[in-house]
């Protein structure tokens, strides 16, 4: 339904491709439906009373909602639910030319599925300790060099390489071997950079805050109403790495890490149908009654979008 009608007031259409980002939501609800999880002590754990929905969006406009119980992870169902989304679009011959996740969408067969699909991906690779195989390639990787690459809040100096990653075969999702590319950056960790620090570098570091301050007085970066604290740098010796997996092998390694962060705007997506379409108040018992309505709220979404952009165009003000 949320396809057609997308389709139908041609805010989507056919012919041109499209990038999908999907993401969940963690909605907090005492309806009957959500799921009651107790802690060990035999205590309600009121944190994961709720629903949890997959959304998948293209640009600002939703096409497609999974509703889940809160207790269900980042990755539960994750390629049923993006698998049924591209059948969906497939069957409306809306075409997805990208696919953009966070980490939870690092799933083989769903990858697999996507490259056989002829689709790119691009998504946060979740680097873990047991990863011996790309450490090693990450320990021999000698192409790194030095770029800067501008965020909504930072401005990272850093160094950036590809990393040609084989992975392995799937024996229990039954996938085969696929080949991927994976751009990482690196800065060196606190303890690192102030070890033999020159004078010169101490005052580099002066100038880049005084350049971010200037920036954020001109409204170029986001202003630090709290202390903006970036989790997803994992340690690993002398440096802080982040990592970006792709099928993708034309696209230049900054524009892939620029890419991957735009995807944060689909989090505000989030907070504004939570505060202006009362995703907060799900108002029935029921999980699936409750996702009738998320996706009435969505249609409301798709037409306010709708006239907003008409509202602006000069022959409609005329």
């Amino acid at each position: 339904m949320l396809v057609k009608i997308t389709k139908r007031m041609g805010a989507i259409k056919e012919g041109p491709k499209y990038t999908l980002d999907y993401d969940a939501t963690f909605i907090p609800t005492m309806c009957r439906g959500a799921v009651r999880k107790y802690r060990k002590n035999g205590k309600l754990d009121y944190t994961k009373i709720g629903f949890s929905p997959m959304v998948c969006m293209i640009g600002d406009l939703p096409v497609y909602i999974s509703n889940r119980n809160g207790d269900a992870g980042s990755r539960f169902q994750i390629y049923e639910c993006l698998e049924n989304c591209l059948n969906i679009l497939d069957a409306q011959n809306i075409r997805i030319g990208r696919v953009i996740s966070d980490s939870a969408g690092y799933n083989k067969k769903a990858m697999a599925m996507l490259n056989m699909r002829g689709i790119k991906f691009n998504m946060r690779f979740p680097h873990k300790d047991n990863m011996g195989n790309f450490d090693k390639l990450l320990t021999q990787c000698n192409s790194w060099r030095v770029t800067e690459i501008k965020t909504s809040n930072l401005i990272w100096n850093c160094e950036i390489a590809d990393i040609d990653y084989t992975m392995s075969k799937g024996f229990y999702e039954n996938v085969p071997e696929q080949k991927y590319r994976v751009v990482a950056i690196r800065i060196p960790t606190q303890k690192t950079r102030r070890k033999g620090e020159t004078k010169e570098a101490i005052r580099n570091r002066a100038l880049y805050k005084k350049r971010l301050r200037e920036l954020r007085r001109k409204k170029i970066l986001k202003e630090p109403a709290k202390p903006f604290e970036d989790k997803h740098w994992k340690v690993i010796g002398d440096y802080e790495y982040k990592f970006f997996i792709t099928n993708d092998f034309e696209k230049g390694s900054e524009d892939v890490v620029l890419e991957y962060n735009k995807r944060g705007s689909a989090e505000r997506k989030f907070h504004f149908m939570k505060e202006d379409f009362g995703w907060e108040l799900p108002p029935f018992s029921k999980m699936n009654e409750n996702t009738v309505f998320y996706t009435y709220s969505h249609v409301r979404l798709i037409k306010y979008r709708l006239t907003f952009v008409l509202w602006r165009q000069p022959s409609f003000q005329s």
